[in-house]
């Protein structure tokens, strides 16, 4: 059995995935993911540890990694801004999941953002203050440079709301030297968003238009909500456009990118990634349809199709990477890929 599992993960790496069959795997279990110490019980069952990764300014990330020796690549995660959608303080709520997806010959590294779990600092950081952003890309580039020291082999980046924000940021704002020796050959975009000033804009009306039952008290809520932002937060938000905006650096992204979003995102519209998929060069793309999916949860509304998506993503690169003999620039010169079309979901 073990010399045919062997061949299975050598000849067909995507029928070789960890932790069985996704039906049963506890990281889908809304009860397990609202319980922190039981998702780490079950992150620790699952071969993860507990780290330590320290930043530039010498801080303390909580970190949870399932490392595995001379893996065919590893997967470099982190979470949106926190704001308790699976009902846990933790972005390991978010995350997990990848324990079960990823095959099992991949590290994983699970990161969570300052003031989260245990890391040091606050998340509001990132937002509030002028140097925010340059904290995130840090923390980012750090948690590279410690997947670095433990292996050389290919490194993805994934992010979620935020998340895929800052991890896209970051990797535009690295050096060609730098791109190369650390060896990061795809990025994952879920649920992201490009610009902060339109995501805030273009959200007011989604997020409160179904706060409650009541469409009267919706509207009075969304006109107040406007109002108050308007007057109070407009000026400020516009002011980080240059900071917090990738929709025309994006053009620049010289690897390929997966972005998987839905129609019925009421945090960042739909329309908005439909702006870049013209101008990411290497983009592969699925947008869930109105009714399947929302906001950071496809995971667990469409787990078996994002399933399909994140290893088919995965394997063709590191296909490709061996394919072309290790060599970056014939590589970042691949063709653009589509798996799916607006609205049309995998089989």
């Amino acid at each position: 059995m073990k010399i045919l599992y062997k061949a299975l993960m050598l000849f067909f790496p995507v029928l070789a995935l960890a932790s069985g069959d996704l039906d049963d795997s506890s990281f889908f279990n809304t009860k397990v993911l609202k319980d922190v110490s039981k998702l780490k019980s079950e992150l620790l069952h699952q071969n993860f540890k507990e780290v330590s990764l320290t930043t530039f300014d010498s801080k303390k990330l909580v970190a949870y990694i399932r490392e595995v020796k001379n893996p065919r690549f590893t997967f470099i995660a982190f979470n949106g801004l926190n704001l308790n959608l699976m009902g846990g303080h933790s972005d390991l709520s978010e995350m997990s999941f990848l324990a079960s997806m990823l095959p099992v010959d991949c590290t994983i590294l699970l990161v969570n953002k300052r003031g989260i779990d245990g890391s040091a600092g606050s998340q509001w950081m990132h937002i509030n203050q002028n140097n925010a952003l340059n904290l995130m890309m840090h923390d980012v580039k750090s948690a590279l440079e410690y997947a670095h020291n433990l292996d050389q082999g290919p490194k993805f980046l994934f992010g979620v709301c935020y998340g895929a924000f800052c991890i896209t940021r970051t990797y535009l704002s690295l050096s060609e030297s730098d791109k190369q020796r650390l060896n990061i050959v795809g990025l994952v975009f879920d649920s992201g968003w490009t610009s902060l000033t339109r995501m805030v804009e273009d959200g007011i009306d989604a997020r409160f238009n179904h706060l409650t039952r009541n469409s009267y008290l919706n509207n009075k809520l969304t006109s107040a909500t406007k109002f108050l932002y308007s007057t109070f937060l407009k000026n400020q938000v516009t002011q980080t456009d240059d900071r917090f905006s990738i929709q025309d650096d994006i053009k620049n992204l010289d690897i390929p990118m997966l972005i998987v979003h839905s129609v019925d995102d009421p945090l960042a519209k739909v329309e908005m990634i439909i702006d870049i998929l013209g101008k990411v060069p290497q983009c592969t793309y699925h947008i869930f349809p109105p009714g399947t999916s929302t906001h950071g949860i496809h995971f667990l509304k469409q787990k078996h199709i994002y399933n399909k998506l994140l290893n088919n993503f995965c394997y063709s690169i590191v296909k490709q990477k061996a394919t072309y003999f290790n060599n970056f620039a014939v590589f970042s010169a691949l063709p653009v890929r589509k798996l799916t079309t607006l609205g049309a979901p995998s089989a």
